[in-house]
């Protein structure tokens, strides 16, 4: 999730620019990389602060602030996301079973077909 000196650097740039600034060009202002920058962009355009224009990016001139206490919770949830593959690709029981129970699914029962339930199929 984005840090809030570089958001605050981004929101900078584009309103000392006055007009749309690509992505390419802002990359070149503000200390991110392309894919952080762009995930960056994403969340602020989300929160009304930026958006997406002919020629990329500008300014929406609305007042953003940090939320700290959100993107703590997004990150969060993205490493519990990440424990649960590496759980789901250990798991010795039923791997719908797994899927269906993480997604809160009451009727969560083993399937009879994946490799753990059936057996490996291949050679």
């Amino acid at each position: 999730m984005p840090s809030e000196e570089k958001a605050a650097g981004v929101l900078t740039a584009l309103a000392e620019a006055g007009s749309a600034v690509s992505t390419v060009a802002l990359e070149a202002r503000v200390d991110l990389r392309r894919t952080p920058l762009e995930l960056l962009l994403k969340v602020l355009s989300v929160d009304g602060a930026v958006e997406r224009v002919g020629g990329g990016w500008r300014s929406t001139g609305r007042p953003w602030t940090y939320d700290a206490e959100r993107y703590t919770r997004i990150a969060e949830a993205r490493v519990d996301e990440q424990d649960s593959m590496v759980v789901y690709q250990d798991t010795a029981g039923c791997r719908m079973e797994y899927i269906t129970s993480v997604l809160d699914d009451e009727t969560a029962h083993a399937c009879g077909r994946c490799d753990n339930c059936a057996g490996r199929w291949f050679p």
